[in-house]
């Protein structure tokens, strides 16, 4: 037994001892006033009253009073252990890689490959209704935003603020990206699941053998491609972004790279389109595996406690027995078949001793 987990499930029920403490205040009261103690001494009284003695009366108001006390306590519902049940638990892992890098600001996506990616971000977190989702954004290097989590919209939240111009250094490093979402995984004490790329590119060939391994050990690697094939050049304050040679930087997209690179991680690839198609198909990977195997069956200690007040009930078995006195059960009785509207009398036999009582 537990003490310091006990408590009672419905304490509200004390609040009924308030209005019995009353009627024993002034039944107490009334007893003081009666007639008789007026007229007789105090000593006298066990032998003219009729109907026992004063400590047989006292026993059985003690009586009472201990069976209304415990007939409370067990409706309070005592407990100190709380039931475990199974909990069915959805473990689909979802980590968006989203790209900061520099050309992720070229307009030839209206209005720029960032802004329609993060709104293919938000749609996103509008469809996981199940399992938890990560955020991750990367340019040189790979930034966790937030951790894996059920709550979508505090992910949803921070997407206004997500800019390169927050990234420390630039670069396209899909590669780290891809090492920190699966980090994230890892950490949450999941064995699989999935990484989902939204990008315009890569540079390192080796980030093709490091989807092939994690796509091995259960971490399936999906791409969104942004942008087209033609590439605009980047807008900056004072004109378009050039290289050192002071040539207009253009930035294309390859997607047959982008293809090979979803092939490579056991996931799918689309490019980003207008409507949801492009997301319908990226998700699908997801949601099959969490229908065939990502949902796991645990042993939780819920919020449901066992009530003890049963217990409470046994003690008054034997005080209920004083019940079965002359007369008062057929009283009840008689009280519980008396019709709401006036009816006329009929013949009964008295169930007290004395007409006058």
């Amino acid at each position: 037994m537990n003490w310091n987990e006990f408590h009672f499930l419905r304490p509200e029920w004390f609040l009924a001892l308030l209005p019995i403490a009353l009627l024993w205040l002034l039944a107490k009261r009334q007893q003081l006033r009666s007639s008789w103690n007026g007229v007789c001494d105090p000593h006298l009284l066990p032998y003219i009253l009729s109907g026992g003695t004063i400590s047989q009366k006292r026993r059985i108001g003690s009586s009472l009073l201990l069976g209304t006390l415990l007939t409370v306590t067990a409706l309070a519902g005592p407990t100190w252990e709380r039931l475990p049940q199974p909990v069915f638990r959805p473990q689909s892992a979802l980590v968006i890689l989203l790209d900061l890098s520099t050309s992720m600001n070229c307009p030839d996506v209206s209005p720029s490959r960032l802004t329609r990616a993060k709104y293919k971000v938000a749609d996103i977190l509008k469809r996981r209704q199940e399992g938890q989702t990560a955020l991750v954004v990367f340019a040189a290097d790979a930034f966790t935003v937030t951790p894996l989590t059920s709550d979508t919209n505090t992910i949803a939240s921070l997407l206004g603020s997500l800019a390169p111009s927050i990234m420390p250094s630039q670069g396209s490093r899909v590669d780290v990206a891809i090492e920190k979402g699966v980090q994230l995984i890892k950490q949450a004490g999941q064995n699989s699941g999935d990484l989902l790329l939204i990008s315009d590119g890569f540079s390192k060939q080796e980030t093709l053998a490091l989807a092939e391994s994690n796509a091995a050990a259960g971490y399936r690697l999906s791409v969104l491609g942004v942008g087209t094939a033609e590439g605009a050049p980047i807008p900056t304050g004072n004109g378009f972004m050039q290289d050192n040679k002071g040539s207009i930087v253009i930035p294309k997209v390859d997607e047959n790279k982008l293809r090979e690179l979803a092939h490579q991680g056991g996931g799918s690839y689309s490019r980003i389109r207008i409507d949801d198609s492009d997301i319908d198909s990226l998700l699908a990977v997801s949601e099959k595996h969490l229908r065939t195997s990502e949902i796991e069956k645990t042993e939780q200690l819920a919020d449901r406690w066992q009530d003890r007040g049963y217990w409470l009930l046994l003690p008054l078995l034997p005080l209920g027995a004083l019940a079965f006195r002359r007369g008062l059960i057929f009283l009840l009785f008689w009280l519980m078949l008396l019709p709401p509207a006036p009816a006329q009398a009929f013949e009964l036999e008295n169930p007290w001793q004395t007409p006058d009582q």
